[in-house]
């Protein structure tokens, strides 16, 4: 969690990069660190935003994405968490992810 709003209840979260695929899929980390607030804070958190922070000639793009923490995104974050401790406790091989830039870690990926 990036930032939180105390007089709105909302959950912030900060993405740098290129946005790629579903819009909705980035909800989930934001829905992510709403469900952890309230079960530390016992704190009822609905909304979420995603904030975009790209540069493209050498100017700065801000684009936000606010959205209603609902049911289905809550039971959807479940079911993507279940989904990754069943793949460590079967101890399955996620695979080489796919990067579409060069990163830092780009020599220990392919290797």
């Amino acid at each position: 969690m990036d930032c939180y709003d105390y007089l709105h209840n909302i959950i912030f979260d900060v993405k740098t990069g290129i946005k790629k695929g579903e819009i909705n899929f980035y909800r989930l980390y934001a829905t992510g660190y709403a469900l952890v607030f309230e079960s530390i804070y016992e704190a009822p958190v609905d909304i979420g935003c995603t904030v975009f922070l790209n540069f493209k000639d050498n100017r700065l793009l801000v684009e936000r994405d606010l959205f209603h923490i609902n049911d289905d995104l809550r039971s959807w974050w479940i079911e993507e968490r279940d989904k990754k401790a069943e793949m460590v406790y079967e101890e399955k091989d996620p695979g080489i992810a796919e990067c579409e830039r060069r990163c830092m870690y780009e020599a220990v990926c392919r290797a």
